[in-house]
């Protein structure tokens, strides 16, 4: 009965190692589901910033017009280029700061992965050295 102690415990590491393993691969699925969601929420909020941009940028050009500027030139088309320069350098960020929290969640679940990757790794190799007892 001793001697068959080392089998048994061996097999329940190899079942923890799988558990660990397993889990990690689940992290970093679920990574990936939520930097999908990341990607979306993004994409959303840099539609909803261009249309609020557009509309601005109307309500410039209407009130320039409205003012009897042409916004197509003088100070109006002055107006307007910073204006467009500034919308540009927001939707930049945006973009970057979303592609940012994308990484962000993919490198946590690829760092999920190897850690019970290393964890399996090392509840296997306790079990083979418990052999050598």
């Amino acid at each position: 009965m001793a001697a068959a102690i080392p089998y048994v415990a061996a097999a329940f590491a190899g079942a923890s190692a799988i558990q660990q393993y397993s889990a990690g691969r689940e992290a970093e699925r679920a990574s990936e589901r939520n930097a999908a969601a990341a990607a979306a929420e993004a994409a959303e909020e840099e539609r909803r910033l261009r249309k609020e941009q557009r509309e601005r940028e109307a309500t410039t050009k209407a009130r320039a017009a409205a003012g009897g500027a042409s916004a197509s030139s003088g100070s109006a088309q002055a107006v307007m280029s910073d204006m467009q320069k500034e919308h540009q350098s927001e939707l930049a960020w945006l973009r970057k700061s979303g592609a940012s929290r994308v990484r962000s969640e993919l490198d946590a679940g690829k760092q999920a992965k190897s850690q019970a990757t290393s964890a399996a790794l090392g509840t296997l190799s306790s079990a083979v050295a418990g052999f050598g007892s």
